[in-house]
């Protein structure tokens, strides 16, 4: 505390119809006593009172004094006092310091303390109000689809792609946010090493290749419990007429079933893209020259186009390194030896040519897809 405050308090304390003999007596009680006090905080504020308190003494003269001759050893034991204080004021919280209110002090004194003690908790409310209003602001801004575009393009300065990505989606069509998003997602994938794990509309992908400025990828989960083709005669599963799609259906699987004609083609190229990609990101996909391998694992000279397929025998021997075990038990497009069956992979990770039934679910299905490049 600054001496002319503490001289100020020190005059007022004078009022109190006390002699100097008398407090002189009184403050050496509390000068013993205070050894016994446990509380840190409580002995130090017994310190600084005794520090002034003191002080004051020292400093009586004339008929302030009013007989009284201790004055020198009243300022060796208001510097003792002051010594103990500093000593201990390291070790104590910010709000310990504060020299605290004792009966000593005069009604005046107290009311001006509060006065003051309830202007800084008012200051403290108006900042803890204007924080409060500052956050939810940003938190309505942060729902406001332009606003999130904005995040976005800060998120991908930062190269925080991830976030950067699912702010772009938020902020929709507002200063492109969908287009900032899928070109961000091509440019990660076409950066991205052979083997590694993206993320592209709702699925991981793996990075198998790169080729012409375009990225080949494959789903890193695979599909179970899909059928090749539906055989039963029945019409097609629903949602696999997409209107977009223009594949015949064909239910007689007596002569073999080529990947131009069985129903897995027009699910994955319909429903499946549909559902597990955005529409916007459907514009990064290319339309791809889809081979036919006939059971010998040869190329047939037919030819698709399709935005999703599945792997071939010649795919897998092209990316086996890359896939590791995630060939095994694999759904293959080449037809197989057997009638009404397609190659597919062991779960030994050997492709198997006689084939496994077009009507049976026990094989996995990986999706590919090739990315063009932003």
């Amino acid at each position: 505390m600054p001496g002319g405050k503490r001289k100020e308090k020190r005059l007022k304390r004078r009022l109190m119809n006390r002699s100097p003999q008398k407090r002189y007596e009184w403050l050496l009680s509390l000068r013993e006593g205070t050894n016994c006090i446990l509380k840190p905080e409580d002995k130090y504020r017994i310190y600084r009172r005794l520090e002034d308190e003191f002080l004051d003494l020292s400093e009586l003269e004339g008929e302030e004094a009013a007989g009284f001759t201790e004055q020198e050893r009243c300022a060796e034991y208001a510097e003792e006092a002051g010594r103990l204080a500093d000593e201990m004021e390291a070790d104590l919280p910010e709000e310990a310091k504060t020299v605290s209110r004792t009966v000593m002090m005069s009604a005046g004194e107290r009311q001006a303390e509060d006065r003051k003690q309830e202007g800084s908790a008012g200051i403290g409310r108006w900042i803890f109000l204007g924080i409060l209003v500052l956050l939810i602001g940003v938190a309505v801004c942060y729902k406001i689809p332009a606003t999130r575009t904005m995040i976005g393009d800060a998120q991908d300065f930062l190269g925080m792609e991830s976030f950067a990505i699912k702010s772009y989606r938020v902020g929709g069509e507002k200063r492109d946010g969908w287009g900032k998003a899928v070109r961000l997602e091509q440019t990660m994938m076409a950066e991205a090493p052979v083997g590694q794990k993206v993320k592209f509309g709702k699925l991981d992908w793996i990075v198998l290749d790169h080729k012409d400025g375009q990225t080949l990828i494959i789903a890193d989960q695979p599909i179970k419990d899909r059928k090749y083709h539906k055989t039963d005669g029945s019409a097609p599963e629903e949602g696999l007429n997409d209107e977009s799609a223009s594949y015949e259906y064909v239910p007689d699987v007596s002569a073999g079933v080529s990947w131009k004609e069985c129903s897995l083609r027009e699910w994955l190229n319909g429903k499946f893209l549909n559902e597990q990609l955005y529409p916007q990101e459907k514009e990064a996909i290319a339309v791809s020259k889809v081979a036919e391998y006939s059971e010998y694992g040869e190329p047939t000279g037919e030819e698709t186009e399709d935005m999703v397929f599945i792997p071939s025998s010649a795919d897998i021997e092209e990316y086996e390194d890359v896939l590791g075990s995630k060939i095994n038990n694999l759904r293959l497009r080449d037809q197989g030896e057997g009638e009404g069956s397609t190659a597919f992979v062991s779960a030994e990770g050997n492709v198997i040519t006689y084939g496994y039934p077009v009507d049976e679910e026990g094989c996995y299905i990986r999706p590919m897809m090739w990315i063009k490049s932003n």
